[in-house]
C-alpha cells in the first residue's frame, strides 16, 4: 500500500502490481496477528508483542496515506481503485483492533484474578459465604499456558515453593506482570491512533491538515467560501472502523481499566469526533461525504452510549424526591 498511484498506476502492470502489493499486506498482517480470533498474537508475550502491535499501528498508517493518494489520482481506474484501497485499510485496521481486543481483554481477565487472589478468596482467608468474591471469569487458554509455565520456570529456578492452600507467589508476579504489559502497550497503541487520526486526516496530497488553529468552515466564510489548500477537509481512510465496540469498552465502566487507559481511548474519540465535525463543513464529493457520515455512525453507536454510561458512574444524577 506504500506505492505512489501517481507512477505505479500509470500503467496496468502498475495497478496491478499496486493491487498485489496491498492484497499481500492484508494477508501477511492477518496471519503474523493470528486471523480474527488473533491466535498467534495470544501465543506471544514481551518484546514479541510490542513487535507486532508496532507493525500494525505502521501498517494501518501506511495504507491510509496511500488510500489518501489513490484519492487523487485520476486515471481511468481510479473509482475501482479507490474503493479497492479502502477495503485494504479496513482490512489492516480491523486486525489493529483485533489486537487492541485481546489486550483489553486479557488486562481485565488480570486484574480481576489479581484482586480475587488479593482478597484471599482460594487461600487460607476465610470468608462467611455472604461475603466470599464471586470468582472471576476463567482465564483463557493461553493466559493459563503462560501461568502454568511461570509456575514452573519459579519451581525450577529456585523460586517460592508453592503454598498448596493459596495462590503461589509465582502466579500473582505472572498476573500483575503480564497485566502491566497489556496496559503499557495499550496506553501506546492509543495514543498513536490518535495522533495518527489527527494528522493523517486533512486536506492536500496526502499529507493532512496538521494546523488546528483554523476550523475549514469559518475560513471558508470569511473567504467568499472557498477553503485553502488543494482539497477539502476529509477524513482518513479508516478511522471509522477504529471507532467500534472494542474503543466503546476503553470507555464502558463494567470493564476495570485504570483512568489514565480511559482518557488515552477518549482522545482518541475526541479526535476522530473533530475530524468529522470538520470533514461534514467541508467534504465534497461522495467519499469524503460517506467517511464522515460513517465515523459520526460509528461514535454513534459505539462511543456515545459507552461514555453516557461512564458519565453516570461518575456523576449519578439525583434521585427523585
Amino acid at each position: 500500500p506504500g506505492a505512489d498511484p501517481e507512477v505505479e498506476g500509470s500503467n496496468p502492470g502498475g495497478v496491478a502490481a499496486l493491487r498485489i502489493l496491498g492484497d499481500a499486506t492484508v494477508c501477511a498482517l492477518a496471519r503474523l496477528v493470528g486471523g480474527d480470533a488473533a491466535v498467534a498474537f495470544r501465543r506471544r508475550s514481551g518484546a514479541a508483542r510490542a513487535a507486532t502491535l508496532r507493525a500494525a499501528l505502521r501498517v494501518v498508517e501506511h495504507a491510509s496515506a496511500a488510500a489518501v493518494r489513490i484519492r487523487t489520482f485520476g486515471g481511468t481506474d481510479a473509482s475501482e481503485l479507490d474503493d479497492w484501497s479502502a477495503s485494504v485499510v479496513g482490512a489492516v485496521t480491523t486486525s489493529a483492533v483485533t489486537v487492541l481486543a485481546v489486550l483489553g481483554q486479557e488486562f481485565c481477565l488480570l486484574r480481576e484474578h489479581a484482586r480475587w487472589r488479593a482478597s484471599g478468596a482460594g487461600g487460607d482467608v476465610l470468608h462467611d459465604d455472604d461475603d466470599a468474591p464471586p470468582p472471576p471469569p476463567p482465564l483463557t487458554t493461553e493466559l493459563e499456558a503462560a501461568l502454568a509455565r511461570a509456575a514452573a520456570n519459579a519451581s525450577t529456578t529456585g523460586g517460592v515453593a508453592e503454598d498448596r492452600a493459596g495462590p503461589s507467589t509465582a502466579d500473582s508476579d505472572f498476573l500483575l506482570e503480564r497485566m502491566e504489559e497489556c496496559h503499557v502497550l495499550l496506553l501506546h497503541a492509543l495514543n498513536a491512533l490518535r495522533r495518527h487520526v489527527s494528522s493523517a486526516s486533512g486536506g492536500g496530497g496526502g499529507g493532512g491538515d496538521r494546523s488546528e488553529s483554523r476550523d475549514p468552515v469559518e475560513e471558508a466564510a470569511t473567504n467568499g467560501g472557498v477553503t485553502r489548500g488543494a482539497l477539502p477537509f476529509a477524513v482518513a481512510p479508516g478511522v471509522a472502523a477504529l471507532i467500534s465496540p472494542t474503543t466503546a469498552a476503553f470507555l464502558h465502566p463494567r470493564f476495570p481499566f485504570r483512568t489514565k487507559l480511559r482518557r488515552r481511548a477518549l482522545r482518541l474519540v475526541a479526535a476522530a469526533a473533530t475530524v468529522a465535525r470538520r470533514a461534514a463543513g467541508c467534504a465534497e464529493g461522495a467519499r469524503g461525504g460517506a467517511e464522515a457520515r460513517a465515523v459520526a455512525e460509528a461514535l454513534r453507536d459505539h462511543a456515545w452510549p459507552a461514555l453516557r454510561f461512564l458519565l453516570e458512574a461518575d456523576h449519578p444524577a439525583p434521585r427523585p424526591p
